[in-house]
């Protein structure tokens, strides 16, 4: 059995919810995720040829996140290949994300993606 940690209580307790869980959860309020991926599961690539496709859930969320936001395709792209390379590199990819939208706000330079620590 593993043991809770202080900070584990206190995230648990918290009242106030980020912008992000809310988004999520209206999410998952309003979409009929089942229904949706009946439907799009019988036309979905198999992967018996060429690249192995990317599971239906994670690609229809994606879908629909990029649709409600306005991000083009490049965006999403660039978004998913942050959040990998600062996992690989064991460092936040919201934090550097942050900064790099404060520098871009303020015209800086953009920072680039932390070494591993």
């Amino acid at each position: 059995m593993k043991q809770t940690s202080f900070s584990q209580v206190e995230f648990e307790r918290k009242e106030r919810r980020t912008r992000r869980e809310v988004f999520l959860a209206e999410m998952e309020k309003i979409m009929p995720w089942e229904e949706l991926f009946a439907v799009v599961e019988p036309h979905y690539p198999k992967g018996k040829r060429g690249r192995p496709p990317v599971g239906l859930e994670r690609m229809l969320r994606v879908y629909f996140v990029q649709q409600w936001n306005g991000l083009s395709d490049e965006g999403v792209e660039y978004l998913a290949s942050v959040i990998k390379t600062c996992r690989r590199r064991g460092t936040s990819a919201w934090q550097y994300l942050g900064t790099v939208i404060a520098a871009a706000r303020k015209g800086l330079q953009l920072p680039a993606i932390p070494a591993a620590a």
